[in-house]
């Protein structure tokens, strides 16, 4: 399935899913060799902060970046930060995983309507530049009739390749209208963020409660 899904990039030679030796459990990444460096281009260009297996994805040039021993330093971190005074960090491939970005290069994007997808807000925001990373934050919600869904905060962060795309997409995106709704988009400035920005609409929790979904 990933094969076939960055092969839209141009042709590859070979692609390598790591695993852990003693589970075969994915690390969370994997090593895609394509048959020309337009090709690799391209997929670094259009597929950056897509979504695949309902995740967003990150695609990068491979710099040798060696995620075993990132591993070993993010273990030996925690170690030395014992009684948790140090907030542990979730590892790549989790569902969490949030990788660092400054804060020049993250918008965020509120009032986004229920149902709206991440690849639809992802597609609109490049417009204004390379999308890396990004993702629609959601919440544990306790429905009507007792179930939990993650539901839409109504709101995402995106990172940006370089400030130039962010601070572009600031000036030229706000107020666009996405599923019939006007876009706030701004520079994300993180837990300073208005409270009311956190929790869904009522008129989105209305509509969830309605129809039954997940929260997308």
């Amino acid at each position: 399935a990933l094969k076939e899904f960055l092969s839209v990039a141009g042709e590859i030679v070979e692609i390598n899913v790591k695993r852990y030796k003693s589970t075969g459990q994915c690390k969370g990444y994997a090593l895609a060799k394509f048959a020309s460096e337009e090709a690799a281009s391209n997929a670094i260009r259009t597929l950056a902060g897509g979504s695949f297996a309902n995740r967003s994805i990150m695609v990068k040039p491979d710099a040798g970046f060696d995620p075993e021993q990132a591993e070993k330093r993010r273990k030996y971190r925690e170690a030395k930060a014992a009684e948790g005074q140090q907030r542990k960090r979730v590892s790549l491939g989790h569902p969490k995983f949030w990788p660092r970005c400054p804060v020049e290069r993250r918008v965020y994007v509120g009032n986004i309507k229920f149902g709206t997808s991440w690849q639809e807000v992802r597609d609109l925001m490049a417009s204004a530049g390379h999308v890396e990373f990004g993702r629609i934050v959601k919440t544990p919600t306790t429905l009507q009739d007792g179930s939990v869904r993650h539901v839409s905060k109504g709101f995402a962060i995106v990172h940006y390749a370089d400030a130039a795309a962010a601070k572009a997409a600031v000036e030229t995106l706000n107020g666009t209208e996405l599923n019939g709704r006007p876009l706030r988009i701004q520079h994300d400035v993180g837990r300073r963020r208005k409270e009311g920005d956190e929790q869904p609409l009522e008129e989105d929790m209305a509509n969830l409660n309605v129809e039954g979904g997940p929260g997308h």
